[in-house]
């Protein structure tokens, strides 16, 4: 079977074309649609004053922000920064198809679809935040993996580590995941994929060490800011550490959200060991996950943009399992699947602020 078919190409290029225009509006005819965009930028030109500034960086990761500094030293604004991501957001679901088709190509042309079609890449890949960005790290990291470029994969998540903490949980995975399967002489991820990032991880700990005066200051302080935020919440607590997580998770993908737990399921019953290239993104969740459990995460929508191109992929195998029995039954799973995503994208951007 073919991994890279033209037809397939066609199909994702038109959608994509569609798409990207949607948000060309946004960029141009709606405000910023997250006000921590700006707090980024503000830092990105402190730094421009003084890169060595490590406190400059707040309780965030540095490396959004000296990109960020850059951009704005070459004399780039916000708007070009949401420019810039809102047509790099096009090349990704071709990214996802290549990747997937060598397996199914009917599954790797329905999730590039979803994708493509998919509310937050569509709503952050008009943001200057860097949560598009950083889900472009970590498909590129699974991808590598995927084709047994380990460094390749340990570069990509060295730089995911130094936007967004969920990376950290990836990395975890990956060199526990290597260690383990070492010591029982078992195949596993090639280890440099994990000891690149872990590298980048404890050197950027030693040098807020150095200019926070103590260790781990932003990681604590995360939790106290989100923590306050979170007590102060009018919701009842089991509701906050339950229910509000699978309702972030209805905003973020819509109805199709209930087909990502089928195939999951459906995957722990027939397959034997988790592969490789699912580390990352399952390690990233679990990091999310039991941040939130601990109190130290706030249930934002936008944190689920890292997870979508696997959500899609989820979404898509369990569509086409649905409609087994004929071509009509998987023609009537796939529409429902892409038309569910692109009525919650409708949803979404019917709340931005259009000027």
């Amino acid at each position: 079977m073919r991994w890279a078919s033209p037809k397939a190409h066609r199909v994702l290029a038109l959608a994509g074309a569609a798409m990207l225009a949607l948000r060309l509006c946004a960029v141009f005819g709606a405000a910023e649609p997250d006000g921590d965009a700006y707090g980024h930028l503000h830092i990105a030109r402190a730094l421009c004053e003084d890169p060595t500034n490590l406190r400059a960086h707040w309780v965030w990761l540095p490396g959004w922000h000296y990109a960020l500094a850059g951009w704005v030293a070459l004399g780039g604004t916000h708007t070009g920064v949401r420019l810039a991501v809102a047509l790099l957001q096009t090349l990704a679901p071709f990214v996802l198809h290549a990747w997937i088709a060598r397996r199914d190509e009917r599954v790797a042309l329905l999730a590039g679809l979803a994708f493509t079609l998919a509310p937050l890449p569509n709503v952050l890949g008009v943001s200057a935040q860097p949560e598009a960005p950083f889900s472009w790290l970590l498909l590129g990291a699974t991808v590598a993996l995927a084709r047994g470029r380990g460094v390749l994969a340990g570069v990509l998540l060295a730089l995911a580590s130094l936007v967004r903490y969920e990376a950290w949980g990836a990395v975890g995975c990956l060199v526990a995941w290597a260690v383990v399967a070492r010591l029982r002489r078992r195949p596993g991820p090639p280890l440099v994929a994990g000891l690149v990032p872990l590298g980048a991880i404890v050197a950027w700990i030693v040098l807020r060490r150095v200019g926070d005066g103590s260790w781990l200051w932003f990681v604590a302080h995360t939790r106290d800011f989100a923590g306050g935020i979170r007590d102060a919440s009018p919701l009842p607590g089991w509701v906050d550490t339950w229910l509000l997580p699978l309702w972030i998770a209805w905003r973020a993908f819509g109805p199709a959200v209930v087909l990502v737990p089928l195939e999951l399921a459906r995957a722990l019953r027939t397959v034997r060991a988790v592969p490789v290239p699912w580390l990352v993104p399952g390690g990233a969740f679990l990091f999310l996950t039991a941040g939130y459990l601990a109190g130290g995460v706030l249930a934002l929508p936008r944190y689920l943009t890292a997870f979508t191109p696997f959500a899609c992929v989820a979404a898509a195998d369990a569509a086409l399992a649905l409609g087994r029995s004929g071509r009509r039954a998987r023609l009537v799973a796939a529409g429902g699947l892409l038309v569910a995503l692109g009525a919650t994208t409708a949803w979404w951007y019917a709340r931005l602020d259009w000027g």
